[in-house]
């Protein structure tokens, strides 16, 4: 899929899980691809994302 971060769209795979009623999955994103550039704030210079999206109806 697609993501976008600060106005920079970078495809994504985006691999998860279903349990019960909730999706669940984990991505990394490479934190100069989106021009987060904060001094020290990411030293691997890799976002984790989780991500745990219950569903409803």
């Amino acid at each position: 899929g697609m993501l976008t971060l600060k106005g920079i769209t970078k495809e994504i795979n985006f691999p998860f899980t279903f349990d019960t009623d909730t999706f669940i999955g984990t991505f990394s994103i490479a934190a100069k691809d989106f021009n987060i550039n904060r001094e020290g704030a990411v030293p691997s210079g890799q976002i984790k994302i989780e991500l745990t999206i219950p569903v409803t109806e």
